[in-house]
């Protein structure tokens, strides 16, 4: 019995030596199965010892044409982390991504040099089924580093990313088309009546409520709202309740840059003046894609506690 314990405990320790993981020499001759990175397996120890410069410097984050190692690892489309634990020196890290392996084509490349510490890592959104090279070098020297390499993957979450939607999903990296919006309690109107340019009877209405372009939460809005030379349609939302005030949130906001604009004016008529603090501009205008400053909010200071939405769209 003791001999088939020691003959078993023999073959673990020759089938870990067998297929673990080193790096190469420059790697553009050919990729080394031995030198390829099986995602989210534990990180390897492995050095540079023997390795030599065959004249690639990437010249990024500190590199010098110093002695360098390689290894390889296949993308699988998820957000990818390639991390190196030195356990001798301080190191340099890269990653690029080939298009032609081995070494063709070479599109993006990610790095890392955290100056007095040994630990290193990167992390990017891989493309599944492209090859990276990872590029292993000790800091301006020649001097032999040794670390443990690793490489691990985050598969993508398809949702919805869009937070003024019903279905938000902070979990997900990317969208999958599945929003759905709450519909508006309020659009914006398109046209005057009468000739005039208020589009829509003053709303009495202490909310909370969403407000929208005539497009609604999900769609664009019209061309050729207003008209040119005299500013765009409005309307004018005011509290139901004595002394309160309106108070309105954006969460997105994006419009044709400067052809396209709103107004928020601290009152009840089209002649309020206008909010000018940002992200509006100087002349009160909102306009272009705000998504950067959003959520933004502006409240009525007027006697009224009433603000006034005026919209203006070209062709």
């Amino acid at each position: 019995m003791k001999k088939n314990l020691l003959l078993l405990a023999a073959l673990v320790f020759l089938t870990s030596n067998l297929f673990s993981q080193t790096l190469q020499d420059w790697p553009c001759g050919g990729l080394l199965a031995g030198t390829q990175f099986t995602l989210n397996s534990p990180c390897v120890i492995v050095s540079t010892a023997g390795m030599t410069y065959e004249g690639y410097n990437p010249g990024s984050c500190g590199s010098t044409g110093n002695d360098d190692g390689w290894a390889w690892f296949i993308g699988d489309g998820g957000s990818t982390t390639v991390t190196w634990t030195g356990l001798s020196a301080n190191g340099i890290l890269h990653v690029l991504e080939v298009n032609a392996p081995p070494c063709g084509g070479i599109s993006n490349i990610y790095c890392s040099n955290v100056a007095g510490n040994g630990n290193e890592s990167v992390t990017f959104p891989s493309i599944s089924g492209t090859t990276y090279l990872i590029r292993v070098q000790r800091q301006g020297s020649n001097t032999t580093i040794t670390g443990c390499l690793g490489v691990t993957s985050v598969a993508p979450v398809g949702g919805c990313t869009n937070p003024a939607a019903a279905n938000y999903n902070p979990a997900a990296t990317f969208d999958d088309g599945t929003c759905t919006f709450p519909g508006a309690d309020y659009t914006h109107p398109i046209a005057g009546g009468a000739g005039e340019f208020v589009g829509a009877c003053m709303v009495n209405d202490c909310g909370p409520f969403t407000y929208t372009d005539n497009g609604g939460p999900a769609g664009n809005y019209s061309l050729n709202i207003g008209q040119a030379g005299f500013g765009g349609i409005y309307r004018v939302f005011c509290p139901e309740t004595a002394s309160n005030c309106m108070s309105v949130t954006f969460s997105s906001f994006n419009v044709e840059t400067t052809f396209d604009y709103l107004t928020i004016g601290n009152g009840p008529t089209q002649n309020s003046p206008f909010f000018t603090t940002p992200p509006a501009l100087a002349t009160g205008r909102l306009t272009g894609n705000l998504g950067g400053s959003t959520p933004f909010t502006y409240t009525s200071t007027d006697a009224s506690g009433c603000l006034t939405f005026r919209f203006f769209s070209d062709n």
